[in-house]
């Protein structure tokens, strides 16, 4: 038996290392309205992702915060703090010579969200940067 609702989600033809992407075109409206009407919060959403792209956090650095009132409150007063949120780093390049693999995510991800959160000088140095790589290997 199918359920109704799935017989209108549709295959994106992008199957990458054997992972197929599905969507359905009022899911991808529903999710920008609910999350990123806010023009605000669109560039907040999207410059957290180009940092996870960049690996600002990435690979054990520690990234500052701050607690909430009822937190710090809990633990003596304190305000701020740092720490490891065990992001993992994104690199350019997946193996080995000769068998090379390039992140495409990374390279189709990163200047997306440099571009939605107006980063535009990071995003000019990172596509200059990556493409130089590219092209030399």
């Amino acid at each position: 038996m199918c359920v109704p609702a799935l017989q209108h989600i549709q295959d994106c033809s992008v199957c990458v290392f054997g992972r197929r992407r599905r969507y359905h075109r009022q899911f991808i409206f529903v999710a920008r309205e609910r999350y990123l009407a806010d023009v605000g919060h669109h560039v907040y959403i999207h410059t957290l992702l180009a940092h996870y792209w960049l690996g600002t956090w990435g690979g054990g650095k520690c990234k500052p915060f701050t607690y909430s009132a009822t937190q710090s409150a809990l633990i003596d007063g304190k305000e701020n703090d740092v720490a490891d949120r065990k992001v993992p780093l994104q690199p350019l390049v997946l193996g080995t010579h000769p068998a090379v693999v390039y992140n495409l995510r990374k390279l189709s991800e990163l200047p997306y969200h440099l571009l939605e959160s107006r980063q535009h000088l990071v995003l000019k140095q990172e596509v200059t940067r990556l493409l130089t790589y590219v092209r030399v290997n």
